[in-house]
């Protein structure tokens, strides 16, 4: 028994101070250009480490080694150290156009640059003796030199992200008054390289969107439905990688592929 089942689960909370800065200018009565950039934000994180190891049951290494009850009752075993990391998330830089050739029809563009490189490696730091607890078996942890486990060795998650640009346009003609019809399109890369994908990030590929809607206003008010088609990129993961040199593989290889379909209603109020 080399390997033991554990999952972890790690719960943080922190908070962090960024600035979202942008203009938009009339060019002509029928073209407007814009820009926005929001700064990176670093957010310290604090809180706890679920761990929950299961442990097989098999009652003959018992019988031949007493002192191996906690590791083969088929028990349950959790702990919570504390940690804190530091969440760096990226800038993003962004520039676009509105062009209104007619009075019921406008066609709109635009790039948006992400800073995704910001997330290289996430560092857990822990700071706290943690607690084994047995809820499922009747034997005292500390009996068998299981309480406490001490302070866990840091640990940390590869990302290596790359940064990205996004393009989007979109459509909308005003059928009649108060009523009118939305199209668009966008085609975002995947920032997450193939030595550090897996599973529990689902933008694994470079992704292609369509959306279809419509909206109805009434003086202040507007009601609205949208249709969202995104297409992943088919990617396939050959081999397994350890970015960081910790001896812990970073990545999941397999063939991954998806598609997403979502609709949106919507109520707005101006005031």
């Amino acid at each position: 028994y080399d390997n033991i089942i554990m999952d972890s689960r790690l719960e943080l909370d922190g908070w962090g101070v960024g600035v979202n800065v942008g203009f938009l200018y009339q060019v002509t009565p029928k073209l407007k250009i814009g820009g926005s950039y929001r700064s990176p934000v670093d957010i310290d994180l604090k809180g706890n480490n679920r761990v929950y190891v299961y442990f097989p049951n098999r009652a003959e290494i018992i019988q031949s080694d007493s002192s191996a009850l906690p590791y083969f009752s088929g028990g349950l075993a959790t702990a919570s150290p504390e940690v804190k990391t530091t969440l760096k998330l990226p800038s993003e830089l962004g520039a676009g156009f509105a062009y209104q050739p007619t009075e019921k029809f406008t066609l709109t563009a635009d790039l948006s640059w992400t800073e995704w490189s910001r997330m290289k490696i996430l560092d857990l730091n822990y700071t706290k003796r943690a607690f084994w607890s047995f809820p499922d078996t009747s034997f005292r942890a500390g009996n068998y030199g299981l309480s406490p486990i001490g302070t866990p060795l840091d640990s940390a998650i590869a990302f290596n992200w790359k940064d990205v640009t996004r393009f989007s346009m979109g459509v909308e003609y005003l059928l009649r008054e108060g009523l009118t019809a939305r199209a668009g399109f966008y085609h975002d890369p995947t920032a997450v390289p193939n030595s550090t994908l897996n599973p529990l990030i689902l933008d694994f590929a470079d992704k292609n969107s369509l959306n279809l809607g419509v909206s109805y206003k009434i003086n202040v008010y507007e009601v609205g439905y949208n249709f969202e088609y995104i297409n992943y990129d088919n990617r396939q993961v050959t081999k397994i990688e350890d970015v960081n040199q910790d001896r812990v593989f970073d990545n999941f290889p397999g063939k991954y592929t998806s598609a997403q379909y979502s609709s949106y209603f919507y109520f707005t109020y101006r005031f």
